[in-house]
């Protein structure tokens, strides 16, 4: 099914905008908050499904359609100061701007470390390489299957990162102890690279621009929170408004609908993002048939790829997450193994005191890369690297490290933080 872009780089400006491409204040903040309190959105469960919805906000939001229908009249200030008008981002960047520029269409390495630097300080990127990044990224991930067969050759490595969750301080982190994505140093982030950390954008900017760079030095797999529902509840969304603009939430979630579900290394190590299935006898033809490209379902395999988890009981019981989740043992696990010729199975999804947990006799390993998780947790943070023949894992633990005074779920509805 082909999946087309909507968004021009018209779509995504602002009628506000400094030197630098990055949006001013505008006072919006305050209708936000407004639409906020008319919209009363409940959850009944992790998945964000809502209960009730104000009339009031679903009238406003019709009427904003509406209105954003009707062509503006041209004024006579306009027609004489055209530069009055918003640029278009394709060939505006202000002599003033001294961030990364992607020189040539090319993402490079020079670009990436300028551009990670610039978000230490911090500094946004400007929006029309921001764009860039994401419309390269689609392109590649697109054309990636559902199941990506990975091969490691003798003596070399990849190392397999678990959530990072908008905690971009703690992923350079990463790279400091492990080294820089490159074709030498591959890596594997298995999902849930945005939401909740209020650094999101930087994260998933970083990890796009390596893999544009070079798409064998990263591989990326879809967590449960690379999605619209998600991204709405746990702050992404608010996050790419304040940063970007209100343009680039929907080609995001374009994006995230391209990303690949699961992995296979040396065709031994199964790395999905939740777990695995409601039903046995699942084989991996059947994970390579998925059609990805939609917005998570609420039943079916891309579903429990998403949002299962282990349990220490045999068979499947009820989830702590919701009514319509569940959890597998540790014969379901090996049944699944051996189905498919497979010896270990790696996931993520939640988050472990350790950075990490072995369970189910050693066939199934969680990793967590997101040390002292929303700042609240005190977990540790780890990854895991495989090196062939053997692919022993070799798990490395991490303490988190400081970053700015911006609390986690900073661009978050106010309401979500509640649920």
């Amino acid at each position: 099914m082909a999946l087309q872009s909507s968004l021009s780089i018209d779509d995504v400006k602002h009628d506000e905008y400094d030197d630098d491409g990055h949006i001013k204040p505008t006072g919006s903040g305050v209708l936000s908050l407004v639409s906020a309190i008319t919209k009363f959105i409940f959850f009944k469960d992790e998945k964000g499904r809502k209960h009730t919805m104000s009339t009031r906000s679903t009238e406003v939001q019709d009427n904003r359609k509406t209105e954003t229908k009707q062509p503006k009249a041209k004024t006579k200030s306009s027609q004489e100061h055209p530069a009055s008008k918003a640029p278009n981002f394709t060939t505006y960047v202000a002599r003033r701007y001294t961030g990364s520029r992607i020189e040539d269409e090319t993402i490079t390495l020079d670009f990436v470390k300028k551009m990670m630097d610039d978000f230490k300080n911090p500094k946004c990127l400007h929006r029309r390489y921001a764009y860039k990044i994401v419309l390269q990224i689609k392109k590649i991930l697109k054309a990636l299957p559902s199941l990506v067969d990975i091969t490691v050759p003798h003596g070399k490595h990849i190392t397999v990162c678990g959530d990072v969750h908008g905690q971009f301080y703690d992923l350079l982190n990463i790279f400091e102890l492990n080294g820089l994505p490159s074709e030498e140093n591959p890596y594997l982030f298995n999902g849930d690279f945005v939401d909740r950390g209020s650094f999101s954008l930087e994260v998933i900017l970083t990890l796009f621009a390596f893999k544009c760079m070079s798409p064998s030095a990263i591989y990326l797999g879809r967590g449960n929170h690379e999605s619209r529902r998600m991204n709405k509840k746990c702050g992404f969304e608010g996050e790419v408004r304040s940063k970007l603009n209100g343009g680039f939430v929907k080609l995001f979630a374009e994006v995230f609908c391209c990303l690949s579900l699961a992995h296979v290394i040396n065709k031994k190590v199964f790395v999905v993002h939740g777990g695995l299935f409601s039903v046995d006898g699942v084989k991996l033809s059947d994970i390579r048939s998925i059609n990805r490209f939609c917005e998570p379902p609420d039943e079916g395999l891309m579903h429990d790829l998403l949002w299962s988890d282990p349990q220490y009981l045999p068979g499947r019981g009820p989830s702590k997450r919701g009514y319509e989740l569940f959890c597998f043992g540790e014969d379901v696990t090996k049944r699944f193994l051996k189905d498919n010729n497979l010896d270990l199975v790696v996931r993520s999804h939640e988050s472990k005191r350790k950075g990490y947990e072995i369970q189910h006799d050693g066939k199934l390993i969680t990793v967590f890369s997101a040390p002292n998780y929303c700042d609240q947790m005190g977990n540790r943070g780890a990854f895991i690297r495989f090196e062939a023949p053997d692919l022993k894992p070799k798990i490395v633990t991490f303490e988190a490290v400081p970053h700015p005074d911006v609390k986690p779920m900073a661009y978050a509805n106010n309401f979500h933080r509640w649920f």
